[in-house]
């Protein structure tokens, strides 16, 4: 009970589409969670169009799935998604916090509000190094602004991913 599963998680959540979940596949992910009772946690890939994810949402849902809540995106505050570097697989676009507030995320609460699940936006763990503490802190100014403003209206909630080093 104590366990929760990304779906997909890490930097393959932005990579993997909707078609590349079999049918099968998601059956036997329903039935574990089923049966051992873990949690699972659906993670939006902002390469896919909205309309794709809330297919395959749906597609986990009638195979028997839960989801705790839905987690937009994944480290979009990393300066590769901030200079659009597309050599990497997971960026195909330039994200910066106000494109990701403004533009991203509407036009996937427009899909996926019909799931009535709870929505976690990303904010950026600290950083070390030349200019990486400040794009952070601005990353987190840029979307605590809109949670608290733009977006009062919603019920969103925060997720954050702690990096320990030498522990």
């Amino acid at each position: 009970a104590n366990l929760a599963i990304r779906v997909t998680g890490g930097t393959v959540s932005q990579t993997t589409k909707g078609t590349d979940w079999s049918d099968h596949a998601i059956g036997k992910w329903a039935a574990l969670q089923q049966k051992h009772g873990f949690r699972l946690i659906y993670v939006v890939n902002g390469n896919e169009a909205p309309a794709a994810q809330a297919t395959t949402i749906q597609r986990w849902l009638d195979a028997g799935a839960n989801f705790d809540f839905i987690e937009m995106m994944n480290e979009y505050y990393l300066p590769k998604f901030e200079k659009g570097e597309t050599q990497h697989g997971e960026v195909t676009r330039r994200v910066t916090p106000e494109i990701y507030v403004n533009e991203i995320l509407p036009a996937f609460w427009k899909e996926l509000d019909r799931f009535q699940l709870p929505y976690y936006v990303i904010f950026a763990p600290s950083r070390e190094g030349t200019g990486a503490q400040d794009r952070m802190e601005n990353w987190n100014r840029v979307v605590a602004q809109a949670v608290k403003k733009t977006y009062a209206d919603r019920d969103l909630n925060a997720t954050i991913h702690l990096y320990a080093r030498n522990v």
